[in-house]
């Protein structure tokens, strides 16, 4: 009947271990899992889609503000809530730490852009897509248009980029905006007959990186851009995964107090 026990028992550990065990991998996985991606200091939780940068400063992805209707009515419920638009300073900042070619200043007034197109070979770890993955993108649909009877053909593929405004610091921070645009370059095909002359072209447009000082946006009307929305980092700890922890540390006393109960220690020999 003791050796029969302790056969019980022992299932009875090396089930309770695996339990344990697995409690720990499923913590551990979903703290993995909250991180998608890190880049130069910034880093993406893809729960909140809030980005944390290297100075203590929360950025709002810009995706979760685009294709909005009621630009006025967003930015007042962002504000509200402790959100700010990003000045030229952070702006000029952020630019320049992602390395996309340019040094970016913090003029409120100038306009500073750089044209890129790499062609039909796309490199997932240039700048350019590592921004898009962090603050997200929206994606313009590309078209096939065809007219038989002149010649006419046009295809243009996908165009995928974000464009958000952020604080002009020279007038007031919601009237006049300032934009901030990355998108990446995107394929065309034009046939089309000038003059009794048929011309057949293709080749990729220019992706554009890119501050525009003074550029007139405001919040009243309908457009297709985002908002740079920052906030001072948030100083409130996470709390950590203890409740798997103390489920498995009440259990393995419980398992313990039974074990002693019958005569027969968890991690000791038979008592005779």
């Amino acid at each position: 009947m003791i050796k029969s026990m302790n056969r019980k028992l022992c299932y009875l550990k090396r089930n309770l271990f695996k339990g344990i065990f697995g409690a720990l991998v499923c913590v551990a996985s979903n703290t993995v899992n909250a991180e998608i991606i890190f880049h130069n200091g910034y880093q993406l939780d893809n729960e909140s889609n809030i980005i944390s940068d290297p100075y203590g400063i929360e950025w709002l992805r810009w995706s979760e503000t685009s294709n909005i209707k009621d630009l006025y009515k967003t930015y007042l419920d962002y504000t509200s809530d402790g959100w700010q638009l990003a000045n030229n300073f952070q702006m000029s900042r952020l630019f320049n730490d992602f390395n996309f070619g340019i040094e970016f200043d913090e003029d409120p007034s100038t306009t500073q852009y750089l044209r890129i197109n790499d062609g039909p070979i796309e490199n997932l770890n240039s700048p350019t897509w590592i921004f898009l993955e962090l603050f997200g993108s929206t994606t313009t649909k590309g078209y096939v248009y065809s007219d038989e009877e002149t010649g006419r053909y046009e295809e243009v593929s996908d165009k995928i980029g974000i464009t958000a405004m952020f604080a002009d610091d020279y007038t007031d921070r919601y009237q006049y905006l300032n934009t901030a645009t990355v998108s990446d370059d995107y394929f065309f095909h034009y046939k089309y007959s000038d003059g009794g002359e048929l011309f057949d072209t293709e080749g990729y447009h220019d992706g554009i990186i890119g501050l525009y000082g003074a550029s007139g946006a405001d919040l009243f009307g309908e457009n297709d851009t985002s908002f740079a929305f920052v906030r001072a980092l948030s100083t409130t700890e996470v709390p950590e995964p203890k409740g798997l922890l103390l489920f498995a540390l009440f259990f393995f006393a419980g398992f313990q107090i039974l074990s002693a109960k019958i005569g027969i220690k968890l991690f000791g020999a038979h008592r005779q």
